[in-house]
C-alpha cells in the first residue's frame, strides 16, 4: 500500500488498507490512513 500511495496510485492502496482495517480494528493508524487515501480518491475523481 505504501508504494502505490507514493506513486498516486490511491486506488490500489484502497483495498489492502481497508484489509488491514478489518484485521486490526484497535489500530488508529490504519484507519488514519484509509481516511487519507479516501480523501486523496475524492479529490482525484471528477465532480458528477
Amino acid at each position: 500500500a505504501r508504494v502505490r500511495w507514493q506513486q498516486n496510485d490511491f486506488q490500489g492502496a484502497l483495498e489492502p488498507v481497508e484489509t488491514l482495517v478489518k484485521l486490526y480494528p484497535n489500530r488508529p493508524e490504519f484507519q488514519s490512513l484509509l481516511s487519507q487515501i479516501q480523501e486523496k480518491l475524492a479529490e482525484t475523481q471528477p465532480s458528477q
